[in-house]
């Protein structure tokens, strides 16, 4: 609904409805500038007034600035504030009707109804603030001055953990800020200031509110205060301010505040209340509990520095380390804080730490669940059962979540995942889709849309918003950070070229990007050799790829590569001998495809050692059954084999083009031609997915399996459309490319009238 529609609902409630207020019904627009204009509304003292604002909760605003002494209340505010407490406040004698701490129980079923009545004034005074639903708004850092470090950093997490509740309001997280402080050129870890705050929100373009706060302290009572800002124009539309008598209380009285602004901002009444109701059974953690999830949860959203996978894995192990012990510290302080449990598991987790070291977290979480909001507990169960590897339950748990909150961050992210993992790519789009446009300045995000849209969907044009998106975003620092993205974007149009089989543009564009190698440096220039080196190996191109891969740094790509050259070339033996070295080298076993590898040059211990140590690993089934036929288990491989190619039926990775080439070969072994032939044709339908993906050799590989198959079947026709096709795209190969020279052979046999 729009802010109008929610503006509506709130006028139909009368002041007939809540009872008589001491003098006349003002008109909405008037406000009362100072404690003399709202002494002499309410007939009282000053003092009194003062004491009733200080004791009983007077709506009583403070300007922003230095001279907290000068005031001013709105009339509407005044009123509904009196209709619910003047039966006690005028009995005989007693000034003081009642403690603060009563006041908070007696008055919580009227906050909302006078927040509402605020809210009258506000919006008969006109759109100030556009804000529809699912907007966003940024909360700026709080202005502590009690002197009590616990408030640092706390205060603006606590808010904006209440206003992520709301249906209506979305919350900025530290991430996207981060995006935008380097489209600034400021460091991730600048304070967000106000000043910052409304800088940021301007950049940013898609923030429609500001949210500044304040915490003082007189005595032993803390004054919060919340205004409400205007970004486009700096403008103050609102301020909020309570009084809790002590620590304890400062949570709800942030709790009554988040209610204020979310009615500000136009959510309706019956939601607010809803929610309300709903978060009263909710135990909030500890003031230095949730200071230190905060603090745990700034560490992860820093960027990591780029740089090869292996400095980038360790420096973001450190970074997890270190978010794990903020977090441990959290539920020492709380242990009943169920998303802390569950953070802490899963920082644990991602350091490739075993199940026994973060599942009690994760157990403990799930016990607290029910203690949490709705978008926690939803998150909470989701990640449990990600965490278990029951993929189905987390899947219901989290299209729960993103339905109810469509635009829950990580949500949308291990949902994607769960897709995948369960080999649904095409119900994964939409959530990989969705992840950028949560963090539409973040080049790492967009560039990874580009590459993860092209590879779920082999279309090329699906990856192109997001491609132009990363490309405007570009820079210096996002090109050494993201080394790999910023090289698919520079190739991306060789990818379209290679789609439409225009080889003789991708053998210009891997020349041009060849001769610019000279001029890249570290990182960014051993990306390319990897780019343009594979570019060659796609279109035939041997000996300049090897050129290529004997400049690189790492020992494992210059063994893994130079394989795949001699696979091209047919030669076995070289093949059998780089795979051998490359087993001897350190974290040579990272690719999935190793295990495959390991069995069919017959280093039958390195493929079960892998398979023992990866049990869960996607198309594990795959890994297996080559190891049985290998083992000469034929009858076992075949079983496995076919098992593992239907778990990847629908899997967007080289894991589905090995499952296949396995499985078409065990078929052909068993003297099943036909079978063979429909499990070929099923992979060779997926060429858009090769060309995304990179692995097109292997896809070369098919359809010259299927050719052979539909000759010995008898299917010439069918045969000869495939070669002449495959001579197309190997028309620039080099001669001793093993498929170009048979199918020139063959081609020449033809031409002179040979054998067909």
């Amino acid at each position: 609904m729009t802010r109008n529609g929610r503006a509506g609902s709130i006028r139909s409630t009368s002041m007939a409805q809540l009872g008589s207020a001491p003098p006349p019904a003002p008109a909405p627009r008037e406000r009362l500038e100072s404690w003399k204009e709202i002494a002499a509304y309410l007939k009282r003292s000053i003092r009194a007034v003062q004491e009733w604002e200080k004791k009983e909760g007077l709506p009583v605003h403070r300007h922003q600035h230095e001279k907290l002494g000068t005031v001013y209340a709105f009339k509407p505010e005044i009123d509904a504030w009196w209709a619910g407490r003047r039966t006690q406040l005028e009995q005989p004698g007693k000034t003081i009707a009642v403690t603060r701490r009563r006041w908070l129980w007696v008055a919580a079923a009227a906050i909302v109804i006078v927040a509402g009545f605020a809210a009258v004034a506000w919006w008969t005074r006109g759109p100030a603030l556009p804000f529809e639903e699912r907007d966003w708004v940024l909360i700026a850092q709080f202005d502590n001055r009690t002197g009590e470090p616990v408030f640092d950093g706390t205060l603006e997490y606590a808010l904006e953990r209440e206003l992520s509740n709301s249906r209506f309001v979305n919350v900025v997280p530290r991430e996207r800020v981060n995006d935008t402080l380097l489209l600034m050129k400021k460091p991730t870890n600048t304070i967000i200031t106000a000043s910052i705050a409304r800088e940021v929100a301007l950049r940013d373009g898609g923030i429609r509110a500001l949210l500044t706060g304040r915490v003082e302290k007189l005595d032993s009572t803390y004054l919060l205060s919340v205004v409400l800002v205007n970004p486009s124009n700096g403008a103050t539309v609102r301020s909020f301010s309570e009084e809790a008598s002590g620590q304890r209380e400062v949570a709800a009285v942030l709790r009554h505040l988040s209610s204020q602004v979310r009615l500000a901002l136009g959510e309706g009444l019956a939601e607010i209340q809803k929610s309300a109701q709903a978060l009263e059974r909710v135990s909030t953690p500890s003031l230095r509990a949730l200071q230190l999830f905060s603090q745990a949860d700034q560490v992860l959203s820093q960027p990591v520095p780029g740089g090869w996978p292996e400095d980038v894995g360790r420096r973001r192990r450190a970074q997890l380390k270190q978010a794990e012990e903020l977090f441990q510290q959290a539920v020492g302080e709380d242990t009943e804080f169920a998303s802390a449990h569950m953070h802490l598991a899963w920082t644990i987790l991602n350091q490739g730490r075993p199940a026994e070291e973060y599942r009690p977290y994760a157990e403990r979480a799930m016990r607290l669940s029910g203690k949490v909001s709705e978008a926690e507990r939803l998150y909470i169960l989701g990640s449990y059962y990600q965490q278990k590897k029951e993929l189905d339950e987390a899947v219901a748990q989290y299209e729960t979540l993103v339905r109810l909150y469509p635009d829950h961050f990580w949500g949308n992210s291990n949902l994607a995942d769960a897709y995948e993992r369960l080999g649904r790519p095409d119900e994964a789009v939409p959530h990989v889709k969705r992840r950028a446009h949560l963090r539409p300045n973040d080049f790492g995000q967009n560039c990874r849309a580009a590459m993860a849209v092209g590879r779920l969907t082999g279309k090329p044009e699906e990856a192109e918003p997001y491609v132009a998106r990363a490309r405007q975003l570009s820079s210096e620092e996002s090109t050494r950070r993201y080394a790999q993205c910023a090289a698919y974007l520079e190739t991306f149009p060789i990818y379209e070229h290679m789609f439409a089989g225009r080889v003789e543009r991708v053998l210009a564009e891997a020349d041009r990007i060849a001769a610019t190698l000279p001029m890249r440096t570290g990182e960014t220039r051993h990306m390319f050799i990897g780019i343009t080196a594979e570019l060659y190996i796609d279109i035939g191109r041997l000996k300049q790829a090897e050129a290529l891969i004997r400049q690189f740094p790492d020992p494992v790509m210059v063994h893994w590569n130079l394989a795949l050259v001699a696979r091209e070339r047919g030669d076995s033996r070289e093949f059998k001998q780089r795979i051998v070295e490359l087993s001897r080298q350190p974290n040579a076993a990272f690719w999935f495809d190793m295990p495959i590898v390991y069995a069919r040059v017959g280093l039958l211990d390195e493929s079960d050692k892998w398979i023992q140590a990866h049990p869960d690993a996607v198309g594990i089934d795959t890994a297996r059954g080559e190891l049985a036929l290998a083992r000469g288990q034929r009858t076992e491989g075949l079983r496995l084999l076919q098992k593992g190619f239907a778990s990847l039926r629908r899997n967007r990775s080289v894991r589905f083009f090995n499952a296949a080439e396995g499985l078409a070969r065990a078929l052909e072994l068993q003297g099943d031609l036909e079978g063979a032939v429909r499990i070929l044709e099923e992979a060779s339908q997926q060429r858009g997915l090769a060309v995304m993906f990179g692995p097109i050799p292997m896809w070369n590989q098919l359809r010259h399996d299927q050719a052979r198959l539909y000759r010995r079947l008898g299917r010439e026709p069918e045969a000869e459309r495939i070669e002449d096709e495959l001579r197309k795209l190997l028309a620039y190969a080099d001669d001793d490319h093993a498929i170009a020279r048979e199918l020139r052979a063959a081609g020449k046999l033809r031409a002179e009238g040979g054998p067909r």
